[in-house]
């Protein structure tokens, strides 16, 4: 288990991943404490749910990409879930981050053996996918293990049956606030 000094170097660490703009899973962490300040009432402690309303109405736009869909988070319902909800939301969003990865570095190869065969490879430079954080892995043993404390957070997602948006799990404690989805 981290301590809390470790889970901020974490946190750090994940806000400065550079993601892929299409295709790959997106992690961001931020400390909860000056939301649920700004979330009190009267001075009563603010609840995880007040933490990601207030999240969601006053700083997720710093954190999402600029093609992202923004109102996708904001007007759609957040509903709480267990961990065994977690853990299939997760994999499910994983899965289609790896799926679109697949299909991109697949018409990249097509466009690569294309682009050598016409002579002019050198002009397609770099793999959009390259120097982005790609391994999903990773992102989710972070995202339901390694951020959270002796404390399970408490868990939210927009997924469900007839949700066909950004698919997106959040989970907040006394500490941290993060979001894992599939842009």
């Amino acid at each position: 288990m981290l301590s809390v000094a470790e889970r901020f170097a974490l946190r750090d660490q994940i806000q400065g991943l550079w993601y892929p703009q299409h295709g790959g899973v997106w992690l961001k962490v931020v400390p909860s404490r000056p939301l649920a300040e700004r979330a009190e009432v009267a001075g009563e402690v603010a609840t995880a749910r007040e933490v990601l309303e207030t999240f969601l109405a006053s700083e997720l736009y710093n954190w999402l990409p600029e093609d992202s869909a923004y109102g996708t988070f904001t007007d759609c319902a957040w509903r709480p879930i267990d961990r065994a909800e977690v853990l299939r939301c997760v994999d499910e969003i994983v899965a289609g981050a790896n799926a679109r990865v697949a299909e991109a570095r697949a018409e990249e190869a097509d466009l690569r053996a294309e682009a050598e065969a016409g002579g002019y490879l050198h002009a397609l430079g770099p793999s959009p996918l390259e120097g982005g954080m790609c391994n999903f892995e990773l992102l989710r043993q972070w995202f339901v293990e390694e951020l959270w404390g002796a404390t399970e957070p408490a868990w939210f997602t927009n997924m469900g049956p007839d949700f066909r948006e950004e698919p997106a799990v959040i989970a907040v404690d006394g500490d941290l606030l993060a979001i894992l989805w599939l842009p």
